[in-house]
């Protein structure tokens, strides 16, 4: 569920085109947590975060890595689709997305069963 939630909190980035996923996007790419700006959970720290950003049409894939705090690497990777269908979550059984573009901004909501988080 944490791969989830960290997923879902780095999902609210902006697009180029109104209610499209733009052809380039700027965040298509490897993209580094800066820890010297970071304020981490006490209950989730690490030691390094690297998340992978990949747009496709209506399909935006993220993959992560995480060194924990005890220098274990975790992997963990989700395809989203961004028209709005529910999808349900692969790293989490129970968990689903709904996300679309809106605006310039790609807006996903994730839910299990009543709680919704995004």
């Amino acid at each position: 569920m944490q791969n989830v939630i960290a997923l879902v909190a780095v999902m609210a980035f902006v697009g180029s085109q109104a209610g499209r996923p733009p052809s380039v996007s700027p965040f298509v790419g490897s993209w580094t947590a800066n820890l010297a700006k970071s304020r981490q959970s006490p209950n989730y720290p690490f030691q390094s975060a690297r998340l992978q950003v990949g747009v496709d049409g209506d399909i935006v894939r993220m993959s992560n890595v995480v060194v924990n705090a005890s220098g274990m690497e975790q992997r963990a990777a989700q395809t989203f689709r961004s028209d709005g269908t529910e999808t349900p979550v692969t790293l989490t059984p129970g968990v689903s997305i709904i996300a679309r573009w809106v605006g310039r901004v790609w807006n996903a909501l994730g839910s299990c069963g009543r709680l919704h988080v995004g």
